[in-house]
């Protein structure tokens, strides 16, 4: 017995992994009125981890800011509020990103900003125009870190992480479950209090890329995962840490993916050229490009498929 909650036309709830997945192609229900935007503004990163969904960057050039003020312009022509997440690669290696965030956040852009956290330099003006960081930290110590991500900079991170907190930043600790750092998984809720964060988020590791030549060193069970999610979540509840299980399958609606080009995409998959572009933010605005009548059936099949 897998313990799932059937919910019928494939959607099922895991309760110990605390998530809904489902199995089918909702096909043009994902063309959808952008809710969240996950903008990558480089492909290129400071790191080679072994474990990184990308064999290599699709295309490592990082576009001039003028080039990326635009793709924020054309996301949100008028201004309003849209939650975008700015990701990439590395986003910190972005010349200028403070002067591009701050001009982000004026434009009404509620952003969310993931990163390895080594590049970043904590400052007013950036805390000030990110509602929330997400940084990676994959171990509770300099030996369990720099088993994951193979640089002694653990440091560094937790000191970055320590200062954001300080200044007053959200910021949310992710850490990928791998069979290098899984056993460690419940110790990071005290680090986390230790720091000053309350948000931690456990991810599961995506089976692509350079991650397919390092099966053998970072591959985990589906048993493995969900006993470090038990045993962080018993750590979290003790720590007053709020935690957030691996996603599969997530069911999207009102989501799509910026590459840095400008294309827009409504299914990401890194390894794939062929991306199903359903437009280019250089050559129109976001309302040119999405269908809110398929947005507005698909959010409704899917909470109608929630329990109350």
């Amino acid at each position: 017995m897998n313990g799932l909650i059937e919910f019928g036309k494939g959607i099922q709830y895991d309760p110990v992994m605390d998530r809904f997945q489902y199995e089918g192609d909702f096909k043009g229900l994902e063309l959808s009125q952008t809710l969240t935007a996950y903008l990558y503004l480089t492909l290129d990163c400071n790191l080679k981890c072994g474990f990184c969904k990308r064999d290599s960057p699709l295309n490592p050039l990082t576009p001039e800011i003028n080039d990326l003020k635009e793709i924020f312009d054309s996301l949100a022509p008028n201004g309003q509020p849209h939650r975008t997440v700015v990701t990439g690669g590395e986003p910190f290696l972005v010349e200028n990103i403070e002067e591009l965030l701050r001009y982000a956040a004026e434009q009404g852009h509620i952003i969310n900003l993931t990163s390895n956290g080594i590049l970043v330099r904590p400052s007013r003006s950036l805390v000030d125009s990110v509602a929330m960081f997400e940084i990676g930290l994959d171990g509770p110590d300099e030996e369990t870190y720099t088993s994951m991500r193979r640089v002694d900079e653990f440091s560094t991170v937790v000191g970055n992480i320590d200062e954001l907190s300080n200044m007053g930043s959200v910021v949310r600790v992710t850490y990928l479950l791998t069979k290098v750092n899984y056993e460690k998984a419940r110790e990071m809720p005290r680090l986390c209090s230790d720091l000053g964060i309350n948000m931690l988020r456990l991810q599961r590791i995506r089976r692509v890329g350079r991650f397919l030549r390092n099966i053998d060193e970072f591959d985990l069970s589906e048993e493995e995962v969900r006993r470090a999610v038990i045993e962080t979540r018993e750590e979290a509840e003790r720590y007053g840490v709020d935690l957030r299980t691996p996603m599969v399958a997530p069911i999207h609606y009102g989501t799509v993916h910026i590459y840095p080009e400008g294309d827009i995409v409504t299914r990401r998959n890194p390894e794939k050229t062929d991306r199903g572009v359903i437009g280019n933010l250089h050559e129109g605005s976001m309302e040119d490009f999405w269908d809110p009548i398929l947005a507005d059936a698909h959010k409704n099949f899917v909470l109608s498929q929630n329990r109350v």
